[in-house]
C-alpha cells in the first residue's frame, strides 16, 4: 500500500505508470530480492580466490 501511495517520489521516469502501478511495484521488489539472492559474500569472493590461486 504504501508503494501505490508514494509511487511518485521512485522516480521510474523511464518505466510508464499507470493502472498497473501495483504490478510495477511487485515486479521491483521481486527483482530487487532476486539480485539479493543472488549477491555473494566477501567471504565467498576470498574463497574462490584462494581456490582460484589469486592469493597465495
Amino acid at each position: 500500500m504504501w508503494g501505490l501511495r508514494n509511487i511518485d517520489a521512485f522516480g521510474f521516469g523511464h518505466i510508464k505508470v499507470g493502472n498497473n502501478s501495483a504490478e510495477v511495484i511487485k515486479a521491483v521488489i521481486d527483482g530487487i530480492s532476486a539480485f539479493r539472492d543472488e549477491l555473494i559474500t566477501p567471504a565467498i569472493v576470498k574463497d574462490i580466490r584462494r581456490t582460484q590461486n589469486f592469493i597465495h
